[in-house]
């Protein structure tokens, strides 16, 4: 495929929705998505931050092509397991994978406690912590201890300056922060579980 526009129609097509089912899913119009499709509009961060977070796609493929269309596969991407035509969906695989890490003391469970992650986090959420992977990776999601106080937040590199901690919700972004020594990573977000009701 040579563009975002046939992957994003793509992807779509795997996942069986129509255009109006995926735009409502993702929290954007139909007419956005369709212009994406069309070629007409590039779609903006927030809208690929809610298509990887609602479906699990990797970014890598559908900004560049390369890779698998969906996370996983032994990657340190996170993984969503989520769908909105069950109550409650998680692979067989995935469960399999959680339970044994929280067997060998490797991954905890965290429950979102504030909405500022949506879309990709709602409060009540069950986190999957991988307390084995601390290394801060650009765009990777981890736990941190900030203050005494327990928050999932998403990373980006800064050049030399380090990593800056930002929230997904847009009207929280100018929460960001710049990590340093007072602040723990308590582990990498590797599953995200929701209930949907």
């Amino acid at each position: 495929m040579t563009n975002i526009a046939e992957r994003l129609k793509t992807l779509r097509l795997t996942l069986q929705l129509n255009q109006k089912e995926m735009a409502e899913t993702i929290g954007f119009s139909q007419s956005y998505l369709c212009g994406i499709e069309n070629g007409l509009k590039t779609p903006n961060t927030d809208f690929i931050i809610a298509l990887s977070a609602k479906f699990g796609i990797s970014v890598t493929w559908l900004l560049n092509g390369f890779g698998p269309m969906f996370s996983g596969s032994g990657e340190k991407d996170m993984k969503y397991f989520i769908r909105e035509k069950s109550p409650l969906y998680i692979s067989s695989e995935a469960l399999g994978k959680i339970a044994g890490g929280i067997e060998n003391g490797k991954m905890f469970f965290f429950e979102v406690e504030s909405d500022n992650m949506e879309p990709a986090f709602l409060k009540g959420d069950k986190a999957v912590i991988d307390s084995s992977d601390k290394e801060l990776q650009d765009c990777g999601v981890y736990l941190f201890d900030i203050n005494s106080r327990k928050t999932i937040k998403r990373c980006f590199k800064t050049g030399n300056w380090g990593f800056k901690l930002t929230n997904d919700k847009p009207v929280t972004k100018n929460n960001d922060i710049f990590f340093d020594s007072s602040m723990e990573c308590l582990g990498r977000v590797v599953w995200i579980i929701r209930e949907i009701k």
